[in-house]
């Protein structure tokens, strides 16, 4: 279930008692933006488990075949376990319900190039978000980052999420209005390095205005919005 979205706060199935430590913040920055790095994409919890099944199962033949001799490199495990995945997922969300910008008309929300859905607020307000559109993870890198998480009275040691939205044309959008193509879940792609940015805050008592491609004056996110050039790279 996605929380409910409530004058700019989380309510619903995620409560003071769940914790998120340890982020490491990549800060916006239009030198390393387009710097590819190795990725994996997920939408939905199922997703998740199946996909991550299916690389343990790889990942234990082909440790087999490194020790025999058969591969010369020694394979990768990515630590995520099939039965973590909810909490995986549940986290990306919540990523996603704290930082979604939220309009109020629909036609706003859809001049950002997303799809959006509506939710009423606590003053019986008919307000607009992004579509959550899923979220990356990067457990590839040398140095991965972890995120402690406190989810359903377990504690868990998850990838932090890096989440997008919804985009027209079979598309995804990202918090600071990049498009990328809608990947295949699971499958390891190669993505900007703008993807791991940490998605801009929702202002507080700012529940009816928000910006994707507008968010950023300097730095990141200034270039692009200033081109409005779109796609991956630009």
């Amino acid at each position: 279930m996605i929380p409910t979205l409530l004058s700019g706060s989380l309510v619903g199935c995620f409560n003071n008692e769940q914790l998120i430590q340890g982020v490491k913040e990549f800060p916006p920055n239009d030198k390393q933006a387009n710097q590819p790095v190795k990725a994996i994409f997920y939408k939905t919890v199922e997703e998740c488990k199946q996909d991550i099944a299916e690389k343990r199962r790889s990942y234990k033949k082909d440790l087999d075949n490194y020790r025999a001799g058969v591969l010369k490199q020694k394979p990768t495990i990515i630590l995520l376990r099939p039965e973590e995945c909810e909490a995986q997922i549940a986290l990306a969300k919540m990523e996603y319900e704290s930082n979604s910008p939220v309009y109020n008309t629909l036609q706003a929300c859809q001049a950002e190039g997303v799809l959006c859905r509506s939710f009423i607020n606590e003053s019986n307000t008919t307000l607009y978000t992004p579509r959550f559109g899923g979220t990356f993870i990067y457990p590839y890198s040398s140095t991965p980052d972890f995120v402690d998480f406190y989810y359903r009275d377990s504690n868990y040691r998850l990838y932090r999420p890096s989440t997008v939205f919804e985009g027209r044309s079979n598309t995804l959008v990202t918090p600071y209005g990049r498009v990328l193509p809608n990947y295949q879940p699971g499958k390891s792609v190669t993505v900007p390095q703008h993807t791991r940015f940490t998605a801009p805050a929702r202002p507080d008592s700012t529940a009816g205005t928000g910006i994707i491609k507008g968010r950023s004056v300097n730095g990141f996110g200034s270039t692009y919005k200033r081109t409005g050039a779109g796609g991956i790279g630009k």
